[in-house]
């Protein structure tokens, strides 16, 4: 199989950092290159962007943002970095462990804040997630005298204050929101192998029913839609990014065979993968 959609790791212990890595890059400053072809991570990406207007080109969509805004990419999202001329950006990329080994709660935070690809803010609000941040990069400063512990209480709180600005505001975590959580987490580490919904119903240890309540009430969506949505969505990018087959497309997503994949596509698309993919090169 030929080379798929590059994935650029940090190894946090080999660099020192604890799972945490800190950037600003002001207007003037052309010594930082932008990746551009499309890449995915193995961490969060959380850039707050102070001066400026960039493309965000996030699975297939591009949006034009404007500062002052937040950029958000979750972990292996497909994306494409555009110019950064004349921005003024501070970026911060941080491993799940580094939030995810607290407490429930803050990984709710974590999901409703990168469960969308950008958060417009306010002079006001830009001002005070600023505040954080300059608190952070003087930590950060200390080199070999940094302690990581104060990194990580202040991205909490830089978490919280994005949750609260972002269009899921928190509402206060229940248990439901709590298993409505994990079985998203639990979708993201296993759809490419398991498509039904039984496998997540007793992943969660609750039966079909209450997975498919719980779901419609969080979502408006079944959990069987939402399995497909990422079916479908990593479909459209292998397609799209790289040069795999359909076959090949197929067989990574757990499809077992060419023909059940090509309904399931074209059901969604309106066409076959192979014509969405010939309809990309012609472009």
């Amino acid at each position: 199989m030929e080379e798929k959609i590059p994935k650029y790791n940090i190894d946090f212990k080999k660099k020192g950092q604890a799972h945490f890595l800190l950037r600003s890059r002001e207007r003037e400053d052309n010594s930082i290159e932008p990746f551009k072809d499309p890449h995915s991570h193995n961490y969060y990406c959380l850039n707050l962007l102070y001066e400026g207007k960039v493309t965000h080109f996030v699975d297939l969509q591009a949006q034009e943002i404007q500062a002052p805004a937040l950029l958000l990419l979750n972990i292996d999202q497909v994306h494409i970095h555009n110019e950064l001329k004349d921005c003024k950006i501070t970026s911060m990329a941080f491993s799940a462990d580094f939030v995810h080994s607290q407490n429930k709660k803050l990984g709710n935070y974590l999901e409703t804040v990168f469960s969308q690809s950008h958060i417009k803010l306010s002079d006001s609000a830009l001002t005070e997630l600023d505040k954080y941040v300059q608190l952070i990069q003087l930590e950060n400063s200390k080199g070999n005298q940094q302690d990581f512990e104060i990194i990580k209480c202040l991205l909490n709180i830089i978490l919280i204050q994005c949750a609260r600005l972002s269009e899921e505001t928190s509402k206060g975590v229940s248990h439901k929101q709590d298993l409505f959580t994990h079985f998203k987490e639990v979708l993201k580490k296993h759809y490419k192998h398991n498509h039904q919904v039984k496998f997540y119903a007793n992943e969660l240890n609750i039966t079909t029913e209450v997975l498919n309540q719980l779901v419609k009430n969080a979502s408006h969506k079944t959990p069987k839609q939402l399995i497909d949505e990422r079916l479908f969505t990593e479909a459209k990018r292998l397609l799209y990014w790289s040069d795999i087959t359909v076959r090949e497309v197929a067989w990574e997503l757990g499809f077992e065979t060419d023909g059940y994949f090509n309904r399931f596509f074209k059901k969604y698309a309106g066409s076959t993968p192979k014509k969405f993919q010939n309809a990309i090169h012609l472009t």
